[in-house]
């Protein structure tokens, strides 16, 4: 299995600025590639949340911090959901709080959909499929059930995709002929509803719809607004903030919220641009290439 490597680590420890006994909060603790970094500078008195909807990720964060001295509180939860995880938590307060906003290199490999390369059942759920109820949204839902015109949204509105209606419309008549279970069906529809220089251009072809029905499986954007609301609300006065964004949508929705505080007077900035990775990390971590890192602090 790929291991996963965090990205941006030491520009995210430097933001965080991280002080013996604080208390921070890992909002995405995925295989606790922060957190390990948190852990060390917090010391023997701080505390470390950690939140994941994998329960798997808990798991693995739960075992790569046994050895550590202080104070641990790991959830397996939505981000959304961290105001209600604080409180179980018996958290009055934050230092600083991180959230990555990506998947774990894992989650490509664990045969639920994420990537086009692989063929695999369409999940795309963040959360472990072993905790899948029957009310939890999948990809295959998606494609399977939802209209033409859900279908055109999500894929403008999450994807920008230019072909966005050929290929709903691909998908509508695909699944009138038999069900689309797995990602090979998908890619092959995809790949049949665009032009030809599309299909063989340098990005290929399902990226955009894929991360389209990713972010609406997860309902991200909804859950990236309610997580970062509810951090800055927890954080204590001259608490930091650090977001990593992957994603357009999402680096505009952390750059207009951090806007506003900062245009309220809640906030300072302390990146005036987005930080993204040098050459250096370039070099060998691949998922670096499309991260943007903004970072601000509760006035």
């Amino acid at each position: 299995m790929t291991k996963h490597v965090p990205v941006l680590l030491p520009e995210v420890l430097t933001y965080l600025d991280v002080k013996s006994g604080e208390t921070i909060l890992d909002a995405t603790v995925g295989s606790a590639g922060y957190s390990l970094g948190i852990t060390t500078s917090i010391g023997p008195k701080g505390t470390l949340v950690g939140i994941d909807a994998d329960a798997g990720a808990v798991r693995d964060a739960k075992e790569k911090l046994k050895d550590y001295e202080g104070r641990t509180c790991l959830q397996v939860a939505n981000f959304r959901t961290l105001l209600a995880v604080l409180e179980m938590c018996e958290i009055r307060g934050l230092d600083a709080a991180v959230f990555d906003l990506g998947f774990r290199s894992e989650q490509l490999e664990m045969n639920r959909g994420f990537s086009f390369q692989e063929n695999a059942p369409l999940i795309m759920s963040f959360t472990h499929p072993d905790d899948l109820v029957e009310t939890d949204v999948t990809a295959r839902d998606i494609v399977n059930d939802w209209s033409q015109d859900s279908l055109l949204s999500i894929f403008e509105g999450y994807g920008n995709e230019n072909f966005a209606r050929r290929i709903a419309q691909g998908i509508i008549s695909g699944r009138k002929k038999k069900p689309i279970e797995t990602t090979s069906d998908l890619v092959r529809i995809i790949k049949n509803s665009v032009p030809l220089h599309y299909r063989n251009g340098r990005r290929h072809p399902a990226t955009r719809t894929f991360q389209a029905i990713r972010i609406a499986v997860n309902d991200e954007m909804n859950a990236l607004q309610q997580g970062m609301k509810g951090a800055f609300k927890s954080l204590k006065n001259h608490g930091r903030l650090v977001i990593v964004s992957f994603h357009s949508l999402e680096d505009r929705m952390v750059k207009d919220y951090f806007e506003e505080l900062f245009e309220s007077g809640q906030a300072t900035h302390l990146t005036d641009s987005p930080i993204t990775a040098t050459e250096e990390e370039l070099s060998f971590n691949s998922r670096s290439r499309s991260a943007k890192l903004r970072a601000i602090k509760k006035v």
